[in-house]
């Protein structure tokens, strides 16, 4: 921990740092990872889902309609079962 001083608004003040100012290194390999697991989580849902059929039941001037959306899910314990 290395001390320093250094003057504020013509007042002297005494500070402590623990090296602030260095970065974390990430590897390569965890930051493709990181991007290639945020760039997949839209079309998770999107491949699971197939949808029937949505009604508006409120018309907002300002922003999107209240709706209902009805969706269909493969089970994939029983064959032919949606």
């Amino acid at each position: 921990m290395k001390s320093s001083t250094y003057a504020v608004g013509g007042s002297r003040h005494k500070s402590t740092s623990c090296n602030t100012h260095q970065r974390t290194y990430i590897s390569p390999m965890k930051r493709l990872h990181a991007i290639a697991f945020a760039v997949s989580i839209p079309f998770a849902s999107a491949a699971f889902a197939q949808k029937i059929g949505e009604v508006d039941t409120a018309f907002k001037l300002i922003g999107p309609d209240h709706k209902i959306v009805v969706e269909a899910f493969d089970d994939p314990k029983i064959a032919g079962i949606t």
